[in-house]
């Protein structure tokens, strides 16, 4: 009985961990290939489900005006949003 309840919370946990790290590839993918009208939305909506990384990349993409205006203020929110979720990198910007 033991394992199987195991066994149920391995596949829980599994199947919660799969769409956002789908999401997350596929931001980084459109990003990376620099399709950031595409990424935006993204960013958005893992950055509203609280992905850290996401909010970082919000913030390179307000910060250097990649498919936005440039805006300072919003690359600097989502910095610090990402270092407070514990992002290494945006806790240097």
């Amino acid at each position: 009985m033991k394992k199987l309840f195991f066994n149920l919370l391995l596949l829980a946990v599994f199947l919660t961990v799969i769409p956002e790290y789908s999401q997350a590839q596929e931001y980084l993918t459109k990003y990376n290939s620099r399709n950031y009208s595409e990424a935006l939305p993204l960013m958005e909506k893992a950055a509203d489900n609280g992905d850290g990384q996401a909010l970082y990349y919000l913030g390179l993409v307000y910060q250097y005006g990649r498919g936005v205006e440039k805006d300072m203020q919003q690359a600097r929110m989502h910095y610090e949003k990402a270092a407070a979720k514990g992002h290494d990198e945006a806790m240097n910007n």
